[in-house]
């Protein structure tokens, strides 16, 4: 018993798996109480495999346990008891998150808002993209981009320099998916006048974007003072090298006279043989044809 209660609360998630994968040794006594354990584990995997073994048990039929897996912040489990209570709600789920958003908002009750309702739903939830939680921060901005992507990407873009990763992770996520010639530069801007961690993440949204200017951005990065900076911009630019083999669309003069600029920068900056040797391949790609 004291075994299978030390695995349970242990740090580590695989360790209170081993729990879920043996549970048909736990004695029958001690069954329950490990049972709504790993419902509630901090690892969505194992809370969500847990629920395998509610098939024939209580919690399968008890309305005040299905409500709080349908507030679960991973979306198989919240579809797991929406299933189950939908003879209940009638179907109204949208009803059952805003009731919820208003009595106790939480990320779960965010993201079910945002899969169930409708764009009247939006100033609930654009209420909580100040909230101190950066938990909530960072499911707001999801939830508004479930409901109208055109608000999500422009918030997106405003929340990229948030002071937390898990907002800032979302905006990259929002702003690599849905891509257009125009956020260049506005990415610029946001470069410019970011922190490292900002200039970071806009690299990153950079290389999804594609195309042949991104190559003056990464350029770019390797004159910064950060050393961590600098090298993200080398491998960028590694990555966009073997990127340009599929690039079929000729070299505007925009972007051209965009990347040449930067070399020159780059080389006013440093004139040693390696920087020159460094430069070389990109002169050659961009040099007028």
């Amino acid at each position: 018993t004291d075994g299978w209660r030390r695995l349970m609360n242990d740090r580590y998630h695989l360790n209170r798996k081993l729990v879920l994968q043996h549970f048909d040794e736990v004695s029958p006594a001690l069954r329950e109480a490990l049972l709504l354990q790993l419902l509630q584990d901090k690892s969505r995997k194992i809370r969500y495999h847990a629920l395998d073994l509610i098939t024939g048990h209580p919690i399968e039929h008890d309305e005040e346990w299905l409500e709080r897996l349908a507030l679960d912040v991973y979306k198989p489990i919240r579809e797991w008891a929406q299933k189950r209570l939908r003879s209940i709600f009638k179907g109204d789920f949208a009803g059952f998150y805003r009731q919820k958003m208003n009595e106790n908002p939480n990320a779960g009750a965010l993201h079910g808002l945002a899969e169930m309702g409708n764009t009247s739903d939006l100033s609930t939830i654009r209420g909580f993209l100040n909230h101190r939680l950066c938990g909530l921060r960072a499911t707001a901005l999801a939830a508004v981009n479930e409901l109208d992507p055109t608000e999500g990407k422009a918030l997106a873009f405003e929340l990229l320099s948030d002071d937390a990763l898990s907002v800032r992770k979302v905006a990259v996520r929002i702003l690599s998916k849905d891509r257009v010639c125009f956020d260049l530069d506005r990415l610029r801007e946001i470069y410019a006048d970011g922190d490292v961690s900002t200039k970071r993440y806009v690299l990153k949204i950079m290389r999804h974007h594609g195309g042949w200017s991104i190559a003056g951005d990464f350029l770019k990065a390797t004159l910064e003072q950060d050393p961590a900076l600098r090298t993200l911009g080398i491998e960028q630019l590694d990555h966009w090298i073997s990127y340009t083999k599929n690039l079929f669309t000729a070299i505007s003069e925009e972007d051209r006279t965009y990347v040449l600029g930067i070399l020159n920068e780059l080389e006013r900056h440093d004139s040693s043989e390696a920087t020159l040797e460094f430069t070389q391949p990109f002169r050659n790609i961009f040099s007028t044809p």
